[in-house]
């Protein structure tokens, strides 16, 4: 990595997280390249907003997926949760290199959902206790 000071790496990062806004692909490339930035310059307020952005996000995706899923909320909760681990041991390993939009064969299911929620680039969520608590707080 190559030295900057701290003013020019302020104002890179301004820069990034302006263009961060623009379309999802280049958002999450903008939100790893300034993660990356803020931690190389130790600044750990934007690390934690971009980290916020990209979990509530994923949050957003896993709340449509869930939308999807008939049954009970729990039930889906438990079905989401199961999904998730399928999807991410099997077509994920095929669809992760998509950049900008989702396979064409998933578009419209379930699983573009969980391939948007993966590519934010939080941590996928597999506990249904935890998922429970996430789409609760969807519903607000």
């Amino acid at each position: 990595m190559v030295p900057v000071s701290n003013a020019s790496a302020n104002t890179l990062l301004d820069d990034l997280l302006e263009a961060a806004d623009v379309a999802s692909e280049r958002h999450r490339i903008a939100i790893l390249a300034v993660t990356d930035l803020a931690r190389t310059v130790g600044d750990r307020k934007r690390q934690k907003a971009l980290h916020g952005r990209a979990v509530r996000a994923r949050n957003s995706h896993y709340c449509n997926a869930a939308a999807m899923l008939p049954g009970f909320p729990g039930q889906r909760t438990d079905a989401l949760a199961r999904l998730i681990v399928k999807y991410q041991e099997g077509a994920w390993k095929r669809h992760a290199h998509c950049t900008s939009e989702p396979p064409a064969e998933i578009i419209g299911k379930i699983e573009e959902h969980i391939w948007r929620s993966l590519k934010t680039g939080a941590r996928a969520i597999t506990s249904s206790r935890h998922l429970d608590n996430i789409l609760s707080q969807g519903k607000k």
